[in-house]
């Protein structure tokens, strides 16, 4: 199994640059020619100046290869994107990025790394900010996953903080 190590001393877009490169590297694997279309498009969206939105797009949209069997950690995979989502712009753009996140962890099928699915959100609910909104929707996707899956010992403990949040959330 492969596994990209985990960045942190790097400036943002060399992470992006590195992450890009390590999707092309796992669509590679067994075929004859390199593939290099994830770090093309990505160092021509950096290149272009266009909005962070679209670089995490990006990266979502070929983020399947890295809920595969062959990717080691795909945690520190999707904490790369996590990273970016503090550089939106808008709470319009944060709202879709963490929408299109949540469909690509728990569209594909519930077998294929199911734990690493559950602790990617629970990070993804970690990173949103404490009164947003958000983090409601992100944990009622993840406590489906988890029913729908029947992991439900991988579930973080969190039920002390749900009556807090709820009036966080004014629910």
């Amino acid at each position: 199994a492969k596994s990209m190590s985990t960045l942190v001393d790097f400036e943002e877009h060399s992470q992006v640059l590195e992450l890009a490169k390590f999707i092309d590297e796992q669509k590679s694997i067994g075929k004859d020619q390199a593939s290099t279309a994830c770090l093309t498009r990505t160092q021509g969206l950096l290149d272009q100046g266009s909005k962070v939105a679209a670089l995490i797009s990006l990266l979502l949209s070929e983020s399947a290869i890295l809920l595969d069997g062959s990717v080691k950690e795909p945690l520190s995979c999707f904490n790369v994107i996590f990273s970016l989502f503090s550089s939106l712009s808008s709470d319009k753009e944060l709202e879709a990025c963490i929408l299109q996140t949540v469909e690509c962890l728990v569209e594909s099928s519930v077998s294929e790394k199911r734990l690493e699915r559950i602790m990617i959100l629970a990070n993804l609910f970690n990173a949103i900010p404490d009164k947003s909104k958000l983090r409601f929707n992100v944990l009622t996707s993840l406590l489906s996953f988890v029913n729908e899956s029947g992991a439900y010992d991988s579930l973080p403990n969190q039920f002390s903080n749900l009556e807090s949040w709820a009036v966080e959330w004014k629910l």
